[in-house]
């Protein structure tokens, strides 16, 4: 009888521990199928150049990539970027993409953890150094963070989307930095349907939701 008692006290025990310390809490980062890290900018020869990290998940895999956008009218004939990383070279040549109207590079690279860094403008002979810096200030939460602050700020929402108990939709999560402020935007989309909100980078408040379609 002392050792089912024991068993049970166990159980019980280990239990509690797991529900109350979160071991066993649901990982929503999981479900983030895109993801826009970093945001970073920097100056080319008086036209602004803008820089994102992240990846998007296809076929099951995280296919991660720098990008690079110039304005539609700043581009004069072949440009190309470079970067070296990790004593690695990346390079790719800006092409019109259609959904923007701007010129987009894409360098595909892994593990890209820096706050500034230097890429190569590349028109015919002429190359251009420019210093990207990185738009998120300091002390602003890292996407992990404003996804655990979407679990604790709206429960109710985020049980909307369980099946089985299960939490079962897509998240998009894309940090945005400007002016030394941050937020961060999280869609949640499920059946074609997408929620989307705003969440503050450094509180961790949900400031804005909104049905997009």
């Amino acid at each position: 009888m002392k050792k089912v008692f024991s068993f049970c006290f166990l159980a019980f025990i280990f239990t509690f521990s797991v529900n109350f310390f979160g071991c066993g809490t649901e990982n929503l980062c999981d479900n983030v199928v895109e993801l826009r890290k970093d945001v970073f900018s920097g100056d080319y020869n008086g036209v602004p150049l803008h820089a994102s990290y992240g990846y998007k998940v296809i076929d099951g895999y995280k296919n991660y990539s720098l990008s690079f956008i110039l304005p539609f009218d700043k581009v004069v004939g072949t440009t190309s970027v470079r970067v070296v990383y990790n004593e690695q070279d990346y390079n790719a040549v800006f092409a019109l993409s259609e959904v923007t109207g701007n010129y987009l590079a894409r360098l595909n690279i892994e593990d890209f953890n820096v706050n500034s860094f230097d890429c190569t403008i590349t028109v015919g002979s002429e190359h251009t150094v420019v210093n990207m810096v990185s738009d998120v200030p300091n002390g602003a939460c890292d996407y992990k963070k404003a996804v655990e602050f979407l679990q604790k700020n709206q429960p109710e929402l985020v049980d909307l989307y369980r099946e089985n108990g299960i939490f079962s939709a897509n998240l998009i999560v894309r940090v945005i930095g400007k002016e030394g402020k941050c937020y961060y935007y999280i869609g949640i989309e499920k059946g074609g349907n997408l929620k989307a909100l705003l969440i503050d980078g450094f509180s961790g408040e949900v400031l804005a939701i909104r049905d997009i379609k």
